[in-house]
């Protein structure tokens, strides 16, 4: 399940004898970053997708002591030493250290200081998420990779955790973040303050129970402590704050004092009489523990509010922990006097065995004898029922969580590899032991994860301890309840564990192949000495291999074992490149080259690059001396080409010793980020001839790219095929495109069938969509039965939507009828959402409405579940009526009476409001957004409808040319909605012409050249073919003659041609089509904009990026992407390497950061750029920020932001295009 919460997968694991299972999930390339699950029917488990750059420093920081006292110094520790066992020595670092409050809990007791923020409007707005900031300083790290640093604390009346922060940087430019924290505390122990009641009476006494703890909640006894008592009058101040609020300052007036000490216990108690009703607080002091307590009193006659002891008792266990076959020794006390009768119970997830006793006395000692089956642990709970002081039936209740060492119940595992330090490419063999608590070899199933140790610095691992996670301390899991007062609630203890329980020479080898999992394996199975061995070849990856092995046996005893193995070369070379580029940037390029051995080395450096023109093509190899132990940094700068990859190659060699390298991400793709301009042209032949279309480049600029694309399609099914392309590959999924992934591609297949033709590549396509499709749609059903636009539920694209509900409903229903299994239970869900919110024609005031209520119509008819009164109504609005809802009212009349004369009138109309141009036949409707309203769509259902009425009909292929002038240069038209029903629409024109059967034979010339060719006849029909000439081959002054050839035959010949002209990003001005798009560059610490060539932009910088977007009108499914320069990374704080600490939020500029990002869901971080969307969005201005990390010199183009209504692309905007230049 992905982050959106919608179903990838659903999977049947067969378990093993040894009661496990195991499975497989390959993600797509597209997968949006994000936070997914995997759920079974015993729990979940979640993970990271992110797009991540694996760090190359294992940064470890440590402090002490640990806990501190205030006052104290903080030790820290920092060890940075390369992933293949290199130090990282010499390198600079900067440090930070901030202060966030940390909370003291004494279970029944108040702690700390009265905190009266909260009571101030916009409070939260003034909380600094880091904490407040102690200290920074830099520095650099020893030869051997280590340094110290001092951090002293400063004092401060409460706990705070001391959050101390390190990042630093080599040569790579890539920087690394780490962080320790430490609890300081305000004394040596804690005063608790626990009031008799909350609310006292002015007059009469308040009674206060003070109890002092060390840090562990110990009993810290004898402790010389002050007991202050004011009264607390809030008085308002005369300016307003920045949030445009007063703010309110508390007056104290004492009332009176007293000096007490703590028994040895470390409980005492204190009294005060408060004079008058308002509130009090009381105050205890000393050895520099501060609490204090605010308590409210009412006048004379007011209600006192107790405190309630809630009816506990506390058992008292003999021991902490025990052994199986010990006898536990439990005091219960009875504070109910005599003939009490007791339930005891044993208890872990459920009732395991339980007695009745009677009690009399103070209470009593239970002897409890535990066994092996007790591990790790059991609750003991004792229910009393008897009478209180005031003879009324009352009852008491307790637990204590006896712990039973469960060794006997876990394995001893070791894991050993052969060699235990190796190379890239290497053979390794494990070999893996597994005993008993005694010694004992036992057989056992096991997995073995071997996972590059890097990952861990991004992202904690999500899997629990074996051992802890069957044999931790278990929770309690039972509730008890009794009838004896309302009061009587036993919750589940939820504390403890997860469940479960029971040149001419020879070039050196190329390292290309760098995966995170080296090895995976959940099958390895212990013989019967309890050993396993497992042979495998190393990646070429540098870095330490962290192995886990961990398993169980058939009556659940587990164990687990880590091994970390070095994966390392004497000479190695890091190459330093960005995840990305762009045509026409300048950068430096670096390779980082590692001696690991005890002597001095001279070697031979060499970059060879296809797609990057060197500024000195003599500097391709250079030769260094690099110290013992040391590294040395080779750089070279180049341009970027017009390619559509990179590929370089970085390598060194010093006499045997070498390497080479690509970079860990392979080849780097170059984005030509321009600004296209796009011009195109479409047509038919239906009978033998030929056609002349002019091409000739537009003047307003000189072009420098771009390419002529011209397809012929010699069917409507081969022009259709790259539509569906399009849509199962679009990088973002919502609910319509889920449907629309595979409901087009699902018509067509059938229609193609009906046919009498294969289409294997339709079939294919239709196995990777439809069954997958189905689930996730089923998934993302709502409780109400409707779906939303969006599946994550804290945005409002989560609530059902009639209109996306219809359209799911009917996609399912002809996927129903094609034989495909959908529950029944979720169209009838489905159903029932719709006639429950289903209006009446007369009830609505707006054309859309009526628009939409037609389509519904439409989706219930296609289920089964028509409905004909409502759709006779709805006739009578016929008028009002877009031409797309009059066609689906017209197939529901059809539907639900077939040669109903109303359906002749509906089409009779459509034919003559049809609108007739140039470029065909269409239809235009309102143009209502929120349905979605093109006049493609409109065209398209209208086609749809149409061509099953009258596939004859002469207004049919002017429709088709409209349609296909209007698609885009991939083959699809602007939006995924569109393109759905402009395929479906088709599909049911070719079904209606059968013009399948078409034989003959086309070309296309430019210019009096072949250029493309092919045939209709056979297997071929469904097979478009293209071609793609550069704009620099074309005329650049004259006309270029691009001739369309058919031979005589049945059949129509489709064609296409688009000019896509790129002009450089730089010269790209802003584009305001109703939405308007600026990004402004800013130092960190939000200082005001400037421009980017003023920005002090160097190596190792932090950019703010801010993104204002003004909406002219309210927009519908719009989506914000801006990309960034290809030397820079998106600071992604959900990566632990990512800095946290800073920048620092400032709350009397609580907007700095941006406005209106509320609105808006998670943003979406990509290698190159970032994405926010949002369902709905009023007209206004909004702003969006987010962090850049400056890593690598250079100058690069940076496409503009770009903001658009998803599914009215027409109405976009963008930024203007610009050179960002990162100094060294």
């Amino acid at each position: 399940m992905d982050g959106n919460y919608q179903t990838l997968s659903d999977l049947e694991l067969s378990l093993s004898e040894f009661g496990s299972a195991h499975g497989q999930f390959s993600l797509s390339e597209d997968a949006a970053p994000g936070y997914y699950q995997i759920n079974t029917p015993y729990g979940l488990t979640t993970f990271q997708v992110a797009e991540y750059r694996k760090p190359e420093i294992d940064l470890q920081i440590s402090a002490a002591p640990d806990p501190a006292l205030t006052g104290q110094t903080l030790t820290t520790q920092v060890s940075a030493r390369y992933f293949f066992d290199a130090p990282a020595g010499d390198v600079p670092l900067t440090w930070n250290v901030v202060a966030a409050p940390e909370y003291f809990s004494l279970p029944g007791y108040a702690v700390g200081v009265d905190d009266y923020g909260s009571m101030m409007p916009f409070w939260l707005l003034g909380l600094n998420p880091y904490g407040d900031q102690i200290s920074s300083g830099t520095g650099r790290t020893g030869p051997d990779g280590l340094l110290t640093i001092e951090i002293p604390t400063t004092p401060a009346e409460s706990a705070k955790r001391y959050i101390i922060e390190v990042t630093l940087n080599d040569e790579s430019g890539f920087p690394v973040s780490s962080r320790a924290e430490v609890v300081v505390h305000p004394a040596d122990f804690y005063a608790g303050v626990k009031p008799d009641s909350w609310v006292g009476r002015a007059g009469e006494e308040l009674s206060f129970e003070i109890k002092t703890v060390d840090w562990e909640q110990n009993p810290a006894g004898n402790r010389d402590l002050v007991a202050v008592f004011q009264k607390v009058t809030w008085v308002r101040g005369e300016k307003l704050n920045v949030y445009g609020y007063p703010d309110y300052v508390a007056e104290y007036a004492p009332i009176s004092s007293t000096n007490f000490r703590t028994g040895n216990d470390g409980l005492a108690r204190v009294a005060f009489t408060p004079p008058d009703p308002g509130s009090y607080q009381i105050s205890i002091s000393g050895g520099g523990a501060l609490t204090q307590l605010t308590v409210w009193v009412g006048g004379p006659g007011d209600i006192i509010w107790p405190t309630l002891p809630n009816q506990k008792i506390t058992l008292t266990p003999d021991q902490e922990s025990y052994q199986p076959g010990d006898t536990a020794r439990v005091f219960i006390p009875n504070p109910l006097g005599e003939n009490v009768q007791a339930l005891v119970t044993i208890e872990r997830g459920e009732v395991l065995r339980h007695e009745m006793l009677t009690l009399s006395g103070s209470g009593t000692t239970l002897d409890l004898a535990l066994t092996e089956e007790d591990a790790p642990n059991v609750y003991l709970a004792v229910t009393l029922i008897g009478r209180n002081d005031q003879a009324h039936f009352d009852f008491r209740q307790g637990f204590a969580n006896l712990k039973v060492d469960p060794s006997a119940l876990t394995l001893n595992v070791t894991l050993t590899p052969s060699p235990e330090r190796a190379g890239p490419g290497d053979e390794v063999t494990y070999n893996l032991r597994v005993t008993d608590d005694s010694g004992q070899p036992v057989q056992g199933e096991f997995s073995l994860a071997i996972v590059d140790k890097s990952i861990f610095s991004l992202a904690d691992p999500y899997e629990a301890n074996i051992v802890e996670a069957f044999y931790g301390v278990q929770p309690l899991g039972v509730r008890t309840a009794l009838s004896l007062a309302a009061y009587a609630n036993r919750l589940t203890d939820s504390s403890g564990g997860l469940g479960g329980g029971g040149g001419d020479a020879i070039p050196p080898a190329v390292r290309e192949n760098f995966p995170d999992t080296a090895y995976w394996n959940a099958e390895i199975v212990t013989d019967a000495n309890g050993q396993a061995q497992i042979t495998l070849q190393l990646p070429d990856n540098l870095t330490t291999w962290q192995a886990l092995a961990r398993g169980l046996t058939a009556d659940t005893r587990v164990g687990e074992a880590q091994f970390e193995l070095v994966s390392t070369k004497d000479l190695l070379v890091r190459p330093v490149t960005p995840r990305f580029l762009i045509g026409g940037d300048h950068l430096k390029l670096s390779g980082i080259v590692h001696n690991n051995t005890a002597a001095d080395l001279t070697a031979e450096v060499r970059l060879q690059a296809t797609g990057f023109t060197l500024d000195d093509p003599a500097a391709a190899t250079q030769s260094v001396s690099i110290p013992a132990g040391g590294r040395v940094t080779v750089a070279w700068w180049g341009t970027v080409e017009n390619v559509e990859s990179v590929d370089l190659i970085f390598s060194a060699e010093s006499g045997d010793l070498s390497d080479a390298t690509r970079p860990v991400w392979g080849d780097l793709p170059v984005l030509h980020y321009t600004a296209p301009q796009t011009f195109g042209t479409a047509g038919t032949l239906t009978e033998g001839g030929e056609r002349l279309e002019i091409i000739s480049l537009p003047r307003t600029f000189d072009p420098s790219s771009g390419l002529l694309q011209v397809e012929l399609a010699p069917s409507l099914a081969a022009a259709m095929i790259p539509g569906l392309d399009v849509l199962e590959h679009y990088p973002y999924e919502c609910t319509e495109q889920t449907l629309s992934r595979f409901l087009p591609n699902l018509e067509t297949y059938q229609a193609i069938q009906d046919l009498g033709l294969a289409a294997p590549d339709l079939e294919s396509r239709l196995e990777r969509t439809l069954n997958e499709g189905i689930q996730r749609l089923a998934a993302r059903q709502n409780d109400d039965g409707g779906w939303g636009w969006w599946s994550t539920p804290s945005f409002a694209g989560h609530i059902s939507d009639p209109y996306i509900t219809a359209y799911v409903l009917f996609g399912l229903s002809r996927a129903r009828e094609a034989g495909a299994f959908v529950d029944e239970g979720v169209i009838q869900q489905a159903i029932d959402f719709l006639y429950a919110g289903l209006p009446a024609p007369e009830t609505l005031t707006e054309p859309w409405q009526l628009d939409r209520l037609a389509f519904e119509h439409f989706a219930l008819a296609q289920a089964g579940s028509g409905n004909p009164s409502g759709v006779g109504m709805l006739y009578e609005y016929r008028s009002q009526l877009s031409p797309w809802a009059q066609a689906f009212l017209a197939l529901t009349l059809e539907t639900l009476s077939s040669g109903d004369p109303r359906v002749r009138e509906l089409y009779s109309n459509l034919e003559s409001t049809a609108i007739r141009t140039a470029t065909g036949t269409h239809w235009e409707g309102s143009g209502a957004q929120i349905n979605l309203e093109t006049p493609a769509f409109s065209t398209a259902v209208v086609l749809y409808a149409l061509a099953q009425y009258d596939p004859a009909s002469a207004t049919l292929p002017e429709a088709v040319r409209y349609l296909m002038a209007a698609r885009g240069a991939d083959g699809a038209w602007a939006s995924t909605y569109e393109t759905a029903w402009a395929i479906m629409g088709l599909t049911k024109v070719m079904q209606g012409t059968g013009e399948l059967a078409g034989d003959f034979g086309f070309a296309a010339a430019l210019n009096g050249v072949g250029l493309i060719s092919g045939s209709a006849g056979g297997d071929t029909k469904l097979n478009p073919v293209s071609a793609s000439v550069p704009v620099s081959s074309l005329y650049p002054a004259d006309p270029n003659a691009l001739t369309i050839t058919r031979e005589a035959g049945p059949g129509r010949l489709y064609y296409t041609a688009h000019l896509n002209v790129l002009r450089p990003v730089e010269d790209v001005a802003p584009l305001s089509r109703g939405i308007s798009v600026e990004r402004s560059y800013e130092t960190a610490d939000n200082r005001p904009p400037t421009a980017v060539s003023g920005l002090p932009s160097t190596v190792g910088d932090a950019v703010r990026v801010k993104v204002s977007v003004t909406l002219e009108q309210a927009a519908y499914y719009l989506v914000i992407e801006d990309y960034i320069p290809a030397g820079a990374e998106i600071l992604n704080t959900s990566l632990k390497t990512s800095q946290q600490l800073t920048p620092q939020y400032d709350p009397r500029n609580p907007f700095g950061e941006g406005w209106g990002w509320w609105y808006f869901n998670d943003p979406q971080i990509y290698d190159e750029r970032i994405a926010w969307s949002v369902d709905y969005l009023p007209a206004g201005t909004y702003e969006l920020s987010y962090l850049l990390i400056l890593n690598q010199p250079g100058e690069y183009r940076v496409l503009p932001a770009r903001a658009w209504q998803f599914y009215f692309p027409e109405v976009q905007g963008n930024s203007a295009g610009e050179v960002f230049k990162i100094e060294e």
